[in-house]
């Protein structure tokens, strides 16, 4: 019978534990300000007024055409 040639490896254990996950903070929501470029404008689905330099939560679906159409600018 032919001998095999077959090396083995021994198993290599880890020499670090694994990892504890990061616990994740929460995440502080930044603020955003937009300013409508000629007037005031009132958003259509939540009813707030957007005269002058005004704060909002998100750029919602609404906000983002009025900015895409050039009727809301972001302030930074």
């Amino acid at each position: 019978m032919p001998e095999d040639n077959v090396k083995v490896e021994p198993l290599v254990e880890a020499t670090e534990p694994p990892k504890e996950p990061k616990q994740r903070q929460p995440r502080q929501p930044k603020k955003i300000v937009v300013r409508p470029v000629y007037g005031r404008m009132v958003h259509m689905l939540t009813a707030q007024e957007i005269d002058g330099d005004t704060e909002v939560p998100e750029i919602d679906g609404w906000l983002q055409a009025q900015i895409d159409a050039g009727k809301i600018v972001v302030v930074e």
